[in-house]
């Protein structure tokens, strides 16, 4: 059974206020690292929980995103949301990133992710979390989703989308961050959704499924059609 986690704190591991804001804020590591006066490392760091940053630094991340110290630091969620007064934007600098690692990446995915985003905006108008949704997840290498959304009582949702020009009867493709994130999210009680789009440029016909990570797992079958080699390292 999953458990209900409120908006204060996050339900997944690793997944810190600061990820959240740069995400939502359109930046890379590099680019918030320039902006404040960082290195990148001490981005990452922080976003994996490693507080080790001196105040100074601290007050100058706080100090950009216009959120209190105290917020970065025990990840408070509640006290982010309640600042923010608008949707967050697309970051199209991001999914140009995307394209040049997955070479040409399909529009169809982006199509799909834009119209599940605007769904999940519609769902949660009038609420506490209509603006709190972050739809650049998919523009970062290792979170395994592409959007955060939320239930209308502040349930946290991990969506990844698959989207087809086609019916739902196409396969679909994962990396595996987003095959070990949906596992990691079963195993957790962690709330996750797979949402297939189909027929994704044609809003006429278009349509979306939701499957729990239980579905995934039960109702498809999976196999890899790609397997990477390395180099072993000598032995001593």
């Amino acid at each position: 059974m999953s458990k209900k986690k409120k908006s204060g704190r996050p339900p997944a591991k690793n997944h810190s206020a600061l990820l959240y804001l740069r995400t939502a804020n359109g930046m890379n590591q590099q680019e918030l690292a320039d902006k404040v006066g960082l290195k990148p490392m001490d981005i990452s760091r922080f976003e994996h929980g490693m507080r080790g940053l001196a105040l100074p630094k601290v007050v100058a991340l706080a100090q950009c995103f216009g959120v209190t110290c105290s917020a970065l630091l025990r990840d408070d969620f509640k006290d982010i949301f309640a600042r923010m007064t608008r949707p967050i934007q697309t970051n199209v600098a991001a999914r140009e990133r995307q394209e040049r690692r997955q070479a040409g990446r399909s529009k169809a995915g982006y199509e799909g992710e834009d119209y599940v985003y605007q769904l999940e905006l519609d769902k949660l108008s009038g609420t506490p979390f209509a603006y709190a949704v972050n739809p650049n997840y998919a523009g970062e290498e290792r979170t395994g989703f592409d959007i955060l959304s939320f239930t209308e009582t502040g349930e946290w949702i991990y969506i990844e989308v698959k989207s087809s020009k086609g019916g739902l009867n196409e396969p679909f493709y994962m990396s595996a961050a987003e095959y070990i994130f949906l596992q990691n999210c079963l195993q957790e009680g962690v709330r996750y959704e797979l949402h297939r789009v189909s027929y994704v440029s044609d809003p006429d016909k278009r349509e979306r499924v939701i499957y729990s990570a239980k579905d995934v797992l039960e109702k498809f079958d999976c196999a890899p059609n790609n397997y990477e080699f390395t180099p072993k390292k000598e032995v001593a």
